[in-house]
């Protein structure tokens, strides 16, 4: 997997020392997000920072993803903010595209439905404008999760399949856990949790080279479909491997969230006096961090459990602490629980007039999230048929594709026997002539049709047009991202991007294989290879 960081779109404009930076910030990352929030403080403020506003806007969209992660929301807002309007000066796509992208989350946790989708969408045209597939498959990702999310399921496998088609080639660890890790999601909100599953254990390879959140991420939601699976066992094991991670870099939402799924199945398992000790340490860690939804959910867990084991009175103060958290930050499914747990406590005391209050405000309040279930439900299904027959298309374009491509290597073979052949015939007439004293009239004939032989009368059109069915931009993105390729240098590209041997596309254009090893050579200089970089890898890349 190539290095994200110093193969940034960008990194041209940012220069090697700071491209330097921000991979000794990432690799920081890796273990201790304190550090790295601090780190990236320090920097801001460095000589490097001040000179080269490519690498402020880079460290700012850092420091907002930092501070989002730490749940210090108004500050992260801030400083996306000023990211955002200095990329803007700078005409920087991606670093536009990256911010809106982060910045989303912030819209999408407050429920914020249409900015969230505007982010999403000025996300992608950004990305678009700057021709990098694989971010752009990012932001139609998240789009079409947060389309499931409100409940838009006819837009969603769509938006998937595209976001799909963009990020399955990438080079990238970062690109494949993020397409496994989404799809597991998309799949999982459609309750197709064993399909969801299998697409979190595709991206469990990535995680040791992934920063620290997106590990977390993986092994945060193995861990819930194993439960959703009742495989406790497993799923309590991979929590606490998260929880591990996170706990050992010191991260603080990382240990919130791997801990809070931990204390649900050991609560789940009923060993209800470690699920309390549990969600008690966690409830002193929401607020520290100050993530008020979290504070909300630990409360009802507390509550539950207090009124499993008896203790009514420190089940009504947990009750009443969440509706409390629920009325200030408006998240009313939450809300809702609330009063069914208060209806539940009065009735367990025989107060069936308080009992009956509350069953009544609980009903108003999720009436409205019951009446979107059903009609969600035929939506669910449609989604579900649609997202299989969009799978079977991109199988059936997937096997095309690799006929297509056998067709063309198997043309290529075919033109490079002709060649050959053509080659020999012209040698040996060539001889028969020189053995002639006296070359008469009919041996001038073909000593003059000879010279209609050469490789460049052989005709390429058919060939072409087959290659460019396979690879329709290929020729067109070559050309625009290095402009200096000659035409025969673009032709080698062509025949190495087709995994050709050095021998054949030597046949193929009646050059010796030092020739074509030359042009090999010079390609690897014009299109900047690093050492262990290989020629055809990157060429099937662009």
């Amino acid at each position: 997997m190539q290095n994200e960081v110093l193969n940034r779109p960008d990194a041209k404009l940012l220069g090697a020392q700071a491209l330097q930076i921000l991979d000794d910030l990432s690799n920081i990352g890796r273990n201790d997000s304190n550090s790295e929030l601090e780190i990236t403080n320090k920097y801001l403020k460095s000589e490097e920072a001040l000179q080269n506003e490519y690498l402020r806007c880079a460290l700012l969209s850092r420091k907002a993803v930092l501070l989002h992660r730490k749940r210090q929301q108004p500050e992260a807002e801030t400083a996306f903010a000023e990211a955002l309007l200095l990329s803007e000066k700078l005409n920087n796509y991606f670093m536009i595209g990256k911010i809106y992208l982060a910045w989303s989350e912030i819209s999408q946790e407050k429920g914020q439905v249409e900015r969230t989708y505007a982010m999403l969408e000025n996300a992608q045209k950004n990305f678009g404008k700057a021709n990098l597939r694989n971010w752009e498959g990012r932001a139609l990702l998240n789009l079409a999760i947060n389309y499931i999310n409100w409940g838009s399921f006819e837009q969603a496998p769509e938006i998937a399949a595209r976001a799909k088609v963009l990020l399955e080639d990438s080079p990238y660890a970062d690109d494949q856990a993020c397409l496994y890790v989404n799809l597991g999601v998309l799949y999982g909100r459609l309750g197709l949790y064993e399909q969801a599953l299998q697409h979190y254990l595709k991206a469990l390879p990535y995680a040791e080279e992934v920063p620290l959140h997106q590990k977390i991420v993986i092994y945060y939601n193995i861990a819930s479909d194993l439960q959703r699976a009742n495989r406790f066992e497993e799923a309590e094991s991979k929590f606490r491997e998260g929880y591990s991670f996170a706990n050992n870099a010191n991260y603080a939402y990382g240990k919130l969230i791997t801990k809070f799924g931990l204390a649900n199945v050991i609560h789940v398992q009923g060993n209800i006096s470690a699920a309390r000790s549990e969600f008690i340490s966690l409830l002193e860690l929401a607020r520290e961090i100050s993530d008020t939804h979290m504070e909300q959910c630990i409360l009802h867990e507390l509550g539950h459990i207090e009124l499993k084991d008896g203790n009514l009175d420190a089940a009504e103060i947990m009750a009443k602490a969440a509706l409390e958290i629920g009325e200030k930050t408006k998240f009313n499914a939450l809300t809702a629980d609330g009063h069914d747990l208060l209806h539940r406590i009065a009735k367990a005391r025989n107060n069936y007039q308080t009992a009956l209050e509350e069953y009544k405000i609980f009903q108003e309040q999720c009436l409205e999230f019951h009446q979107l279930e059903i009609s969600q439900v035929k939506s669910q299904a449609e989604t579900r048929i649609e997202l299989k027959r969009i799978e079977m298309e991109t199988d059936k374009t997937r096997q095309k594709a690799e006929q297509l491509e056998k067709d063309l290597a198997n043309s290529a073979i075919h033109i490079a026997s002709q060649t050959d052949l053509l080659d020999k015939f012209r040698v040996d007439l060539q001889q028969i002539v020189l053995e002639i004293d006296e070359p008469i009239k009919t041996l001038k004939k073909v000593k003059a049709k000879l010279k209609e032989l050469p490789c460049k009368q052989i005709d390429w059109t058919k060939f072409e047009v087959q290659f460019s069915q396979v690879h329709p931009e290929f020729r067109t993105k070559l050309a625009n991202k290095y402009p200096d390729l000659t035409d025969m240098e673009q032709r080698i590209a062509a025949m190495v991007r087709m995994d050709l041997k050095s021998s054949d596309i030597a046949r193929l254009f009646c050059i010796t294989e030092r020739a074509v090893e030359f042009h090999r050579l010079n390609l690897r200089k014009k299109l900047n290879l690093k050492s262990g970089e290989t020629l055809p890898k990157f060429l099937s890349n662009v």
